[in-house]
């Protein structure tokens, strides 16, 4: 599940030049990491990227730029 208010709200403190606190994902277990984050401040650049992104119009009302790559199914998986 997405945790859009989080997503929406470190994506304004980082627009408005913020330190912001990442959340660490466990892939492996689908769950957050308890207790572990990265503290980022001030980039420069965000990349910000996942399959459903551009889904929530907040989200993309905060974005500068959009790209969407279409790619053949056998290397996305392979890539996963």
């Amino acid at each position: 599940a997405f945790d859009w208010d989080l997503l929406i709200s470190v994506l304004q403190d980082i627009r408005a030049e913020k330190p912001v606190h990442i959340p660490h994902y466990d892939m492996k277990t689908s769950t957050r990491v308890p207790d572990q984050s990265v503290r980022i401040e001030r980039p420069a650049v965000v990349l910000l990227e996942g399959i459903l992104v551009l889904f929530d119009a907040r989200v993309r009302g905060l974005l500068s730029m959009a790209i969407f790559v279409d790619e053949d199914s056998d290397t996305r998986l392979a890539r996963r």
